[in-house]
């Protein structure tokens, strides 16, 4: 079942490359976290940056370089919040309307399903965030409390990770309320167990080998160097405006790479474990 699962997700994916944009946009959940995270733990960089004067805000106006950043990151944090957990159910809801050939629109749809969405997302959130809490306690203790404690809410982690995704297709797919939707993907990870681990396996697999095929790609130099000589053409036929003119070509460039490279691979995990939980349901 596996190699159908894997086989007509990709066929999916490949026939509508426009998930591969969505797929990019997803990554920007733990993108933020990440973000929110360096935050809080960076508190005297921005202690510092708060002696340094904003000169071009009008006066009682942000006058501080640290409260004006915190603002300008946050405000950037939750937009990119909002656009992956959107293009996540989007995601969700295109391989569904893909496998029953409807044709509906999904925009509409995925912004109702939101606020749901992001309560499922926040209980993971706040698990990892005791995880670090807890982490931050046992490591002053020997070395074998803080192996237990990483071992059983590494195991605990990976449990909730995978009742919140099967949660998420009951909700959508299966249109339950908060509760049963949790219920029945705590239920769903118990009854497919082995073909949720069997499927997790393989696609780490598939996604180191893809991982190292394509950092092999680009360390070769493939796209390096072309644009090097370009820059060098350019600006020497333009001066400093065929320097910027490559600027903004290679930034346009790798933000093109990007959502091929990151998002055909996490745009085809989105849809392999949609496909699974669309395929037990039938």
């Amino acid at each position: 079942m596996t190699s159908n699962i894997l086989k007509k997700s990709f066929q999916i994916i490949w026939h509508h490359p426009i998930l591969w944009f969505f797929g990019f946009l997803s990554t920007f959940f733990f993108f933020s976290l990440n973000e929110i995270f360096i935050i809080f733990s960076s508190s005297y960089f921005f202690s510092e940056l708060e002696k340094t004067k904003v000169f071009f805000l009008p006066e009682g106006q942000f006058k501080n370089l640290g409260s004006f950043l915190l603002i300008i990151i946050f405000l950037g944090i939750f937009l990119s919040i909002f656009l992956a957990i959107f293009s996540e159910i989007f995601l969700i809801l295109s391989v569904k309307k893909i496998k029953e050939e409807k044709d509906e629109s999904l925009a509409k749809k995925s912004f109702n399903f939101l606020p749901k969405v992001l309560f499922l997302k926040i209980i993971l959130v706040l698990f990892f965030l005791l995880f670090w809490i807890g982490f931050n306690f046992f490591k002053y203790l020997p070395d074998v409390f803080l192996f237990l404690f990483v071992f059983i809410f590494s195991l605990f982690g990976l449990i909730l990770f995978f009742i919140i995704r099967y949660s998420i297709f009951y909700l959508l797919i299966e249109k339950n309320n908060l509760l049963k939707s949790i219920k029945n993907g705590f239920l769903f990870l118990g009854k497919n167990l082995m073909l949720t681990f069997k499927l997790s396996i393989l696609l780490f697999l598939i996604s180191s080998i893809y991982s190292f095929v394509m950092l092999s790609f680009l360390g070769g130099g493939v796209f390096s160097y072309p644009l090097r000589i370009f820059n060098f053409i350019f600006s020497n036929l333009l001066g400093k405006y065929g320097f910027w003119l490559v600027a903004l070509l290679t930034v346009f460039f790798v933000l093109i790479l990007q959502i091929v490279i990151i998002g055909l691979i996490n745009s085809y995990q989105i849809v392999c474990w949609t496909y699974l939980f669309l395929k037990k349901r039938e």
